[in-house]
């Protein structure tokens, strides 16, 4: 049983039946945190007997977790970020089983950058077919993912940004988001999936629709072959719409 006024250790294995993850949680209410989903789902429509569960904890947050989910993130370890590793495994994993997605996201909040990486490859690509996937976890894409400076997250995350149904508000705190990375990030393909998400996003939007045709038309004068070509196709569907 576990004692709410102690911290859990970093790994503790349960063997537990369904109804003990709800008491799980009354004796330690952090447990069952935005992090994971999923767990009521499981134990209300799967009826197994027993199912193995543990505690993760990840910085000051701390999760009951399917034992079977959290080795997910094993298949996105090693190498190095010149490789997406088994990303493309992982992402058929996930659309078969969806439960997985919740902890593939937590990967990055990862120490590692080579997870974080992986993670964020995975989250785009699945999200790309399934955007509802994406939308319990908004407000931590907008403050807390965003923040992320590694550059191969910030590629992938400006194109989470088009998977999102934005309020007034967060639109503009993601299109500052954007025009920030394009103005100081030295990667080509952050600018390039910037430039896409900002079309997609504040296209439409007059308040920064002039300030958009300006840095798409700095980007055809002054960038790479890549980004002038990405530049000028996004400059037609800007004009259309």
């Amino acid at each position: 049983m576990i004692d709410k006024n102690k911290e859990p250790p970093f790994w503790q294995f349960l063997v537990l039946c369904p109804a003990a993850a709800y008491k799980m949680n009354d004796l330690h209410p952090t447990l069952l945190s935005p992090g994971f989903r999923g767990v009521k789902w499981f134990c209300e429509e799967k009826k197994e007997k027993k199912r193995y569960w543990g505690i993760k904890k990840s910085g000051k947050e701390e999760r009951v977790v399917d034992i079977k989910n959290w080795r997910i993130l094993d298949k996105l370890k090693g190498g190095d970020r010149r490789s997406v590793g088994k990303a493309n495994e992982v992402v058929a994993e996930v659309m078969k089983e969806p439960a997985l997605f919740g902890e593939v996201f937590m990967g990055m909040k990862s120490d590692d950058p080579v997870l974080r990486m992986r993670a964020a490859d995975v989250i785009e690509k699945v999200a790309k077919v399934h955007p509802e996937y994406l939308r319990p976890f908004k407000k931590e894409i907008i403050n807390e993912i965003a923040r992320i400076e590694q550059q191969e997250v910030q590629w992938h995350v400006a194109l989470f940004f088009t998977y999102l149904e934005l309020t007034d508000q967060e639109r503009t705190s993601v299109i500052e988001i954007l025009l920030s990375w394009l103005e100081k990030s030295k990667s080509k393909i952050v600018q390039a999936n910037a430039l896409e998400a900002l079309v997609r996003i504040g296209g439409q939007d007059e308040q920064y629709r002039d300030r958009i045709t300006r840095i798409l038309e700095k980007a055809i004068a002054t960038g790479s072959p890549a980004l002038v070509a990405r530049a000028k196709k996004l400059f037609g569907k800007l004009k259309t719409r």
